[in-house]
């Protein structure tokens, strides 16, 4: 049984492209939604601004790991 989440409004899809465009990890960006990966994945690529692939984010990460 599927759940239908709310529809994405004009607000969120901004904040949704920001948080692309600061290249946050998109499991940070679907718990600040409260929405699941896959949907934050989707309405990504639906606005023209999709995620990178987790392999090229894990390439990035390995290669500037944070400072603790």
């Amino acid at each position: 049984m599927s759940r239908k989440s709310p529809s994405w409004s004009a607000e969120e899809n901004e904040r949704l492209k920001a948080f692309v465009a600061k290249d946050v990890s998109i499991v940070k960006v679907a718990a600040a939604f409260k929405r699941s990966l896959m949907s934050v994945r989707a309405q990504a690529r639906k606005l023209g601004t999709p995620f990178p692939r987790m392999s090229d984010y894990r390439k990035k990460f390995e290669a500037n790991p944070p400072h603790r």
